[in-house]
């Protein structure tokens, strides 16, 4: 007997709660219908606040007049130098992987072929 009282207690308190619930989403519904939501609305900043505090990058920049050529130049060569090492590192390793791959082949005739130099076919007198 106590167990179901136990139990019907916790459904009175489920069923309390559901009902709170229900009647305060009546009242948010009411106030939506009399123009006036139950939550303040988001205050969106103008365009102009948003663009007051910002920095102002073009005073910024006009500072750093003389040092931006000279950041573009030393990024310009460390552009290049990294160009030139990477196409060395891919040369050597190019050549490093061809040489590994034909060691096997040393003797064969597709080699053979490959190392030899093709010949130009001259055209006929009469064409």
């Amino acid at each position: 007997m106590a167990s179901l009282s136990g139990e019907l207690q916790a459904w009175d308190r489920l069923l309390q709660q559901h009902l709170q619930h229900s009647q305060e989403a009546s009242r948010n519904l009411e106030q939506l219908r009399a123009g006036n939501p139950p939550w303040a609305p988001p205050a969106i900043p103008k365009n102009s606040q948003i663009l007051a505090s910002k920095p102002d990058y073009g005073a910024i920049l006009a500072q750093q007049g003389p040092a931006l050529p000279a950041l573009q130049l030393l990024a310009g060569k460390m552009v290049l130098e990294f160009h030139e090492e990477s196409r060395s590192f891919l040369r050597g390793l190019s050549e490093q992987l061809a040489s590994r791959a034909f060691r096997r082949l040393q003797g064969s005739p597709a080699r053979k072929l490959l190392q030899r130099r093709p010949q130009k076919v001259l055209p006929e007198k009469g064409e």
